[in-house]
């Protein structure tokens, strides 16, 4: 597991370099969050998550998740991503620290239940999938600048990320 890991992590810098921008430089910026989760059906039970969001050049973001969290999930958080103009890659089975979660279900899959959803007395909590892919997702408005950092007032810095139209003098009231 390590091994593949460091595989991909070469393979992902050494892609990135190759990528170019609008005659930048390419950047990857990246996050790790640790998540406390308890147990469904044990609550003593303690899980350590830990997860990675990564961006290239503020439009490629890909979620780094230990365990097999259920697909609707990674869809639902790419489809949200891809609303961000981003270009999403979901990847399960990753490991950086912390415990390993198993199965992740859904809160739909842990009601429907199933193989991986209520088989097991040492499955994680009832939506600890959806909180782990919001991880990402405020990962990602951090990591762009889209998220304040300091209390203001609300409006917008022109920027790359933003098309300003002008309104017409004779339109303005």
């Amino acid at each position: 597991m390590e091994r593949i890991g460091e595989l991909l992590a070469f393979e992902t810098v050494k892609v990135a370099k190759s990528l170019r921008g609008q005659g930048e430089e390419t950047t990857i910026k990246y996050k790790d969050a640790a998540l406390a989760f308890t147990g469904r059906f044990d609550p003593a039970r303690h899980f350590d998550v830990r997860v990675t969001t990564i961006v290239i050049n503020d439009n490629i973001v890909i979620a780094a998740n230990p365990g097999e969290l259920f697909a609707e999930l990674g869809l639902e958080w790419k489809a949200k991503m891809q609303a961000e103009a981003a270009n999403p890659f979901y990847f399960g089975y990753t490991w950086n620290a912390g415990q390993w979660p198993g199965y992740v279900p859904s809160i739909k899959g842990a009601a429907l239940g199933g193989f991986g959803a209520d088989q097991d007395r040492g499955i994680i909590e009832v939506g600890a999938g959806e909180a782990i892919f919001n991880k990402h997702l405020e990962n990602y408005f951090r990591l762009t600048g889209l998220m304040r950092t300091e209390p203001g007032p609300s409006g917008f810095k022109r920027g790359a990320r933003w098309i300003v139209t002008p309104v017409p003098e004779e339109a303005a009231p």
